[in-house]
């Protein structure tokens, strides 16, 4: 997760400092004392997947303090001790969206720990300070340094400039003075060139509003985003500068994430501050394009591509929002555009191809998206088009390739699972699709239109009774399903069972009264089973309206 910028400051220029290397023993005495206290935490995704590192320190024997915007969009976390066991975390207690500050309640450790005290006094500049934290995952790594600024901002308070390094996965740790209280929290680096490490004053810990333990995902839908008020620092160029980069840096971590209402919200504020700011509107057109409002993307990224001209993005997302709208001629404009200053952009060309894939254009489509794959092996949809296309023109092995490029890309993809088991089925390799199919309904047990391929492929290696269940399967989940009626049928046929077999058929048509093939098997029944070719005809008829072909084919056959 990267490390999220928090909270507003002036931007002063960070003097080199060298810090003194004397009393090293003391050092190491505080560090061994603190160490305990100091814990590592890791946030996960809703769906259990680790995303981010980031540090803490007990207050009391249940309760941690961290920086907020490490837990911030988490549905779980865990901390680990300083002995390498780990604890759940409970929820959150506390939390201060303008300072960066939550308190945890976790479970006890098993080890009694000391918690860390909290410095009443005052921080000076030039004050000696030591940071402890996991920078990019490393167990409790401790830099030196001193105070080297201390800012007074008229919404959050005293700010802390720090010459100790901050890296990333160190945010929430601990800043201590060298008589082992902590006097900040690590709460953000900003590189402009240099790096400026910045701590929330451990003041802040104190007036903090301590509430009834909230698990993360009832606190996630109600608190406030760790976030800024704008309005205050817009007569302040190096603050709306700061502000403005904070907001957008939230911005990128929330649409990384996929949350893209609040991309939006943050984004806003970024613009609010810095209307120049286009990766800011890139980011707003971009979350608009992903929420599918195409009409209020459109904005944004004009003004991004305004911007950023010489930027492909822009205007391949702007394509997009286009294609997203119908508008194909106009999102065909965007993408050649791009070619025109970069003629081996493979997603210019994926977008080509697409929207000659929409049009109905196949042979232009192919063409197009097969340059986007020979210039970018990695454009999933590219591959996917392909494999629709070359599935339609009966190519199947070229089918199989695309399919499996999509599956090198997104592994276990499970619509390209389904697809490849389709093209498995044609090419008589009945046991790779059928294999694919059960796999996935291990996952999907109540999909129709997988129970309707499994009956399919039985059908064809002769395994009437799975059949059957397969396609009643799927009829007891969408019974109004006319092929699903048809497919069962023809397998009674193959039983020889041929009253339930037209019974089938003729289900089939009452729901699908278009469906030739359901015609034509009534039509054939009528006349080998029942031997009524006044019926039969009557089928004919009807085919002649819906197949041309299959109307041919029962005609000889009446007249053989």
């Amino acid at each position: 997760m990267k490390l999220m910028l928090c909270l507003a400051v002036f931007l002063g220029y960070l003097n080199s400092i060298s810090v003194p290397t004397h009393a090293q023993t003391d050092v190491r005495d505080l560090v061994k004392k603190a160490t305990p206290a100091i814990v590592t935490i890791a946030v996960f995704d809703s769906t259990g997947t680790i995303y981010g590192i980031g540090s803490g320190f007990f207050v009391e024997n249940d309760q941690i303090i961290t920086s907020r915007h490490v837990v911030e969009t988490a549905y779980r976390a865990e901390y680990r001790t300083s002995d390498g066991t780990i604890y759940p975390v409970l929820g959150v207690t506390g939390d201060d969206p303008y300072a960066d500050l939550a308190q945890l309640q976790v479970e006890v450790p098993a080890t009694e720990v000391s918690p860390l005290p909290i410095s009443e006094a005052s921080t000076e500049i030039g004050e000696r300070i030591i940071a402890i934290g996991s920078p990019h995952g490393l167990e409790l790594t401790v830099s030196e340094g001193i105070v080297s600024s201390v800012r007074d901002d008229p919404f959050v308070g005293r700010f802390l400039q720090l010459t100790a390094p901050i890296s990333q996965g160190s945010s929430g740790g601990p800043i201590l003075n060298l008589q082992g209280e902590v006097v900040g929290i690590a709460s953000m680096i900003l590189t402009t060139g240099q790096n400026l490490n910045f701590a929330t004053p451990a003041k802040r810990i104190t007036s903090m509003k301590i509430e009834p333990l909230q698990p993360f995902t009832a606190w996630r839908a109600t608190a406030h985003n760790t976030t800024v008020a704008p309005p205050l620092y817009s007569d302040d160029p190096a603050k709306a500068a700061f502000l403005a980069d904070y907001a957008l840096s939230r911005a990128r971590a929330y649409f990384e994430r996929e949350e893209f209402e609040t991309a939006i919200q943050m984004s806003n504020t970024a613009l609010m501050i810095r209307p120049d700011l286009g990766d800011a509107w890139l980011i707003n057109g971009m979350s608009e394009l992903y929420l599918h409002h195409y009409d209020h993307a459109i904005v944004p990224l004009q003004q991004a591509l305004r911007l950023m001209p010489k930027d492909p993005m822009p205007r391949i997302q702007l394509g997009d929002a286009f294609a997203g709208l119908q508008q194909y001629d106009e999102a065909l404009k965007q993408y050649r555009d791009v070619l025109n200053n970069d003629s081996t952009y493979g997603l210019a060309w994926n977008g080509i191809g697409q929207m000659e894939f929409l049009k109905g254009e196949d042979s232009a489509a192919i063409i197009a998206l097969e340059r986007a794959v020979s210039y970018n092996s990695t454009i999933f949809e590219a591959y996917r088009a392909l494999g629709t296309l070359y599935y339609k023109r009966n190519q199947l092995r070229e089918a199989e390739a695309a399919y499996k490029n999509v599956l090198r890309i997104v592994p276990n993809h499970p619509e390209t699972l389904e697809e490849l088991s389709v093209v498995y089925r044609e090419l008589g390799n009945y046991r790779e699709s059928l294999s694919l199919l059960q796999g996935l309904l291990k996952e999907r047990p109540d999909d129709p239109d997988l129970l309707l391929k499994l009956g399919s492929i039985l059908t064809r290696i002769e395994k009437y009774p799975e059949a059957i269940e397969a396609f009643e399967g799927s009829l007891s989940i969408r019974p109004e399903h006319g092929i699903a009626h048809f497919m069962l049928g023809t397998v009674y046929m193959h039983q020889k069972n041929y009253d339930e077999g037209m019974k089938e058929y003729i289900e089939a048509i009452r729901y699908d009264p278009g469906l030739a093939e359901a015609h034509h098997g009534l039509g054939m029944a009528y006349l080998h089973y029942k031997n009524d070719k006044a019926a039969a005809l009557d089928e004919y008829k009807i085919l002649l309206t819906l197949d041309k072909n299959l109307a041919k084919m029962l005609f000889d056959d009446i007249y053989r």
